[in-house]
């Protein structure tokens, strides 16, 4: 089994204004990210609305994206499940679709103890004909894995890495520092506030910001393999204004969880030919909120 590393896109989801599936916008999607030299993408993420689709809706978007990757890009997905046999179920429909590995988040609602979370993420990895990733989300989830839990799980010959989300400075240098050198582990970090840090300490990026602005994130990532913090952190500025996207839909009265998704696909307009629809509910962006976004990134990308 072969490392995960590099960029990679915490990917969107692209729908038509009724939330059914946009192929055409799809197909550009994944057309975007091999043409800016993503390593992978994370389809079906949290981003990619995953917690709104249903199962079927997940796996056709999966299927699409490996079709039309053609392996010139690593697609990893979404088996996130609450409850163990709920993620067997996923696993055998996302194994169908071809993508190369598994995102899995801990289950939500009921708190457990690392104790259990182990188990939990070891019996899918057990399960799995493919290599297995943790996705780990300390700002939305209830149940966030400790760093000793990611270690301990690291150890799994099928557990391959971890999507790490937050903007824990002093987390993500103890987890740097005891996993980031593994060559049978990847460490992958989704907070963007946090990406020249990563970039600096040799790890990888998987991040919903850098399909918006893939030459800034390259050249962030380039930087810090050469240890130059300076222009780790200049880059890091641009990346910081850049995350005003979210400022524009949270400042919305009519924004939820989801318009974080939706801040995204206007950016990504720029690239693709997609609606801002989401797969469920959602609010209409107005044109004033769509200026904005788009000013933001033309003035990140300067």
């Amino acid at each position: 089994m072969g490392r995960f590393d590099g960029l990679y896109a915490a990917s969107i989801s692209v729908f038509d204004e009724s939330g059914r599936i946009d192929y055409t916008a799809l197909e550009k999607l994944v057309e975007h990210y091999i043409e800016n030299r993503f390593d992978g993408a994370f389809m079906c993420s949290s981003a990619g609305e995953y917690f709104s689709m249903s199962p079927e809706k997940r796996a056709a978007i999966t299927k699409a994206a490996v079709d039309v990757a053609e392996n010139k890009l690593t697609v990893l997905t979404g088996i996130s499940e609450d409850y163990i046999e709920g993620v067997y179920r996923n696993i055998d429909a996302m194994v169908k679709t071809g993508a190369q590995g598994f995102m899995l988040m801990p289950p939500r609602f009921q708190v457990y103890s690392q104790e259990e979370l182990i188990t939990f993420f070891s019996l899918a990895a057990d399960y799995s004909p493919k290599p297995v990733l943790i996705y780990n989300h300390m700002i939305r989830l209830n149940n966030k894995l400790t760093v000793d839990t990611v270690e301990t799980l690291s150890r799994h010959n099928n557990i391959l890495g971890i999507k790490d989300t937050h903007n824990d400075h002093t987390r993500l240098v103890e987890t740097m520092e005891r996993m980031g050198a593994r060559e049978d582990f990847t460490v992958f970090t989704g907070g963007d506030s946090l990406a020249g840090l990563a970039c600096l300490m040799g790890g990888s990026l998987l991040n919903a910001l850098s399909p918006v602005a893939p030459d800034l994130f390259h050249a962030m990532m380039a930087a810090g393999r050469r240890g130059d913090g300076k222009e780790v952190m200049r880059l890091q500025m641009k990346v910081n204004r850049l995350m005003r996207i979210f400022d524009v839909v949270r400042a919305s009265p009519k924004a939820t969880a989801a318009s974080f998704s939706q801040g995204i696909k206007v950016a990504m307009s720029r690239y693709i030919p997609c609606t801002f629809a989401l797969s469920q509910l959602g609010v209409e962006v107005t044109s004033e909120e769509v200026l904005r976004i788009q000013q933001i990134v033309e003035e990140a990308l300067e």
